[in-house]
């Protein structure tokens, strides 16, 4: 599942990125808006899925059977760009440089705080707080509403305020 949502990230960057560069319309924060609100809708799911009482086994079997076919339905239907005139061929490995690595080392850090919290906040609200499995499911949910809204408005917040100060203002 991690790969999964690995590759899926990066495609979402990938062709938000050509968009941009191809129309200059800003979209990257929205692209993660329409799949922040696809986690939204599963982790509601979970929440009665856990209330139900469904054994985890069944959760990930019913998860894979669906995945199977929404790749059938909505992946394997696309197709790559045609590659831009002129350009030059891609080269096979890159040393990254300084400004690459601090971004990485920063998207990391992010990466590992967000991890964490969708990993974790539901074990620490039942077992800091006491609250019902049902209840403490209902965290994975707060917390990614709250990514779902602030990435719709991410481009329009970009677009006003620059994308260095919305950078500083949500690290």
């Amino acid at each position: 599942y991690g790969l999964c949502l690995a590759a899926g990230n990066v495609s979402i960057n990938g062709e938000a990125n050509s968009h941009e560069a191809a129309t200059g319309a800003v979209i990257m924060s929205r692209c993660h808006g329409w799949w922040a609100l696809g986690f939204l809708a599963m982790s509601l799911l979970a929440v009665g899925i856990v209330r139900l009482g469904i054994a985890p086994v069944w959760q990930f079997a019913g998860h894979a059977v669906a995945m199977a076919a929404l790749v059938g339905v909505f992946i394997l239907p696309m197709s790559d760009r045609p590659p831009v005139e002129g350009a030059a061929p891609a080269r096979r490995f890159a040393v990254p440089g300084r400004a690459v690595l601090i971004i990485g080392a920063w998207s990391l850090a992010g990466i590992l705080m967000e991890g964490t919290t969708r990993g974790w906040i539901v074990i620490y609200l039942r077992d800091s707080y006491g609250a019902s499995d049902a209840l403490a499911a209902l965290g994975l949910p707060a917390v990614v509403l709250t990514q779902t809204v602030f990435r719709f408005a991410g481009d329009g917040m970009i677009a006003r305020f620059g994308l260095a100060a919305v950078g500083r203002v949500s690290a």
